[in-house]
Formats: structure tokens, sequence, C-alpha cells
């Protein structure tokens, strides 16, 4: 039985985004993601989580996972980053590079998207036990951005 090329490198993406999500925590306590119609990430599509909290005593790291294709134009991408909470509020601009000085993109890829992790908070101790709303903004001019496929927000314990 021969199986259809699109089936195949859906399969493939699937398969290293599983690799690429495992290889960077055992420990996920929160977990969501945003898909981009078209690939355009507008203003208004914010990548949105709650999490509830419950053991302060621990340390936590936030990863965000970005997903993009070669029609991404830049090498780099700026993002605005909030943490809500009835007793905290983080609040920060944050740019992450998406390529080698050479031009090469360094997340992992699979036909024409790239897939890359990054640290926004690492080894962060929330101050009181609740719910909390994480929310990351593309904050580039474009807006559209076009070339972006999809981002991911996930929270992890650190043991």
């Amino acid at each position: 039985m021969k199986i259809p090329l699109l089936v195949l490198k859906k399969s493939i993406l699937v398969l290293l985004m599983a690799c690429t999500f495992l290889s960077c925590t055992n420990n996920q306590h929160a977990f969501v993601t945003k898909d981009f119609a078209n690939g355009n990430w507008n203003y208004a599509n914010k990548v949105l989580l709650t999490a509830n909290i419950a053991d302060v005593s621990k340390s936590y790291n936030v990863c965000v996972t970005f997903r993009h294709s070669n029609q991404y134009l830049y090498s780099n991408i700026f993002v605005m980053f909030h943490i809500r909470a009835a007793n905290q509020h983080l609040y920060k601009r944050v740019e992450y590079t998406l390529t080698h000085p050479d031009g090469e993109w360094t997340g992992n890829g699979s036909g024409d998207l790239f897939t890359d992790t990054f640290l926004l908070l690492k080894n962060y101790k929330f101050k009181k036990a609740g719910n909390y709303t994480f929310e990351i903004v593309q904050d580039m001019r474009d807006n559209p951005l076009v070339g972006m496929s999809d981002v991911n927000l996930f929270i992890e314990v650190n043991k």
C-alpha cells in the first residue's frame, strides 16, 4: 500500500514535534497550542494559557515553541509576555533569534516548517498559590506576521 506524500509529511511533522516537546520536559504542568489561519499571526491572536499553581515551594520553567515556514521574513521574533494573577503581574518584551549568523534557520526542520523552543522564565517561583494566566502576543511591525504556523506555550515543574 502506498502512503500519500502529504500524509507522510504530516506524520513526520507530528513525530518531530512530539520529540521536541518530550526533550524539553518530562514534567509538564500545563500546555496550549495556538494555530494561525493561513500561517498569519495577527496582533489579536493572543496565545493564552491558564494554569493552577498549587505548590509554590517548587520552581517552574515557562517555555514557548514557535513553528514557522520559509515564508517567515525575519531572523528574529519579538513577543510581549504577560503573567496575570490576583496577586502578581509580570510583563516583558522578549526577542528570540531564529537564524544562525549565516541565515540558516536554528530550529529543527521538516519540509519547510521549522520548530524553535525557548525558555521565557527559568526556575520561576510563584509568590502565592492560585490561577495564573499566561499570554504571548507577537510584537513585530508586520500585522499579520506571515509564515508563523503556530505557537505552543507550556509550563514545566522543576524537580
